[in-house]
This record gives C-alpha cells, structure tokens and sequence, in this order.
C-alpha cells in the first residue's frame, strides 16, 4: 500500500467516529451553504480538530476533482428558448382538453359493440326458422366486462359464440 493511500485509510478510520451531524456541517461549509455564525463555528471547529480539518481538506479536494473533470456540454439555445417552448407545448396541450370533450371517446367506446350485439340479435330473430331442426339462441348474463351471445342449430350442426 502506498503512502498516500495509507495516510488516506487511516484518516478514514479516525473520521468515521466523528459525529454525523458535525459531517453534514463541515459538508455544507465546503458546499457554501452555511450563514456567517455557522461557518465561524465550523471554522473554529476545524482549528481545534484534526479529524475535521482532515474531512475539509478531502471534501475539498473531491469537490475540485469534481469541478475540474466536469464535462461541459455546449447548449445551442438559450435557457428561454427552451421554457418558452415548453410554455407553448403547454397552452397546446390546454386548448386541446377544452376542445375537445373527452366524454365523446368513452361514448363510442360503449356504443359500438352495442350497435354491433343489437345487429347480429337483429339478423337472427328476423330469420325464418327452419322446420327441420332445432335453433336456439341465448344472450349471456348481464356483465358489465363482456356481452355474450350463443346461437346453436342442430339441424345445420353449426353453434356460434360471440364474446364481446
């Protein structure tokens, strides 16, 4: 093990018995985010502290190391290109839902297979029975998931089941 690393693990070691609150508060002044009295309390901490000094000095490190090999990725527009694009998508979305009433798909979702069972229920009680043979015909339960019909001819040997 280098030396390096080892000085590394051995203050990884120590600063884990520090206290995590002071952690997050060491964490929050290398990211800025502390008022003046804090960040006075953290530095005086720190002078007072080799533990904390350490944890400064490497969350420091890692925040450059961080900044340095962060990509920069080149955006062709400007920010209000995209938000007042955004902005337009949106009223075009609002004036579609007013438009159009959303009552009217869920209307032909139902009223076509309606249309459908009453027309087959049409075509077979407006045939001529055969004397012959023996035609039944019988519409399933009343559920509210599926419709289904049942027509049977013995003297043809043909039974038709429609599941809608």
């Amino acid at each position: 093990m280098s030396r390096s690393m080892s000085k590394f693990v051995r203050s990884e070691k120590r600063i884990e018995f520090m206290k995590l609150e002071t952690m997050l508060e060491i964490q929050s002044s290398v990211d800025g985010q502390l008022d003046n009295q804090r960040r006075g309390a953290v530095a005086r901490l720190m002078s007072s502290d080799t533990e904390a000094r350490e944890l400064h000095q490497q969350l420091t490190s890692v925040r450059m190391a961080l900044r340095q090999h962060e990509p920069a990725i080149p955006v062709p527009e400007s920010r209000e290109f995209y938000w007042s694009q955004i902005e337009r998508r949106l009223q075009v979305g609002k004036m579609a839902s007013v438009s159009a009433p959303s009552h009217s798909l869920a209307i032909w979702r139902w009223l076509a297979p309606m249309v459908g069972l009453s027309a087959v229920v049409a075509v077979i009680a407006l045939q001529p029975f055969a004397s012959s043979g023996l035609h039944s015909f019988q519409v399933g339960p009343g559920n509210p998931q599926a419709t289904t019909v049942t027509f049977s001819s013995e003297a043809d040997g043909v039974t038709i089941h429609w599941i809608n």
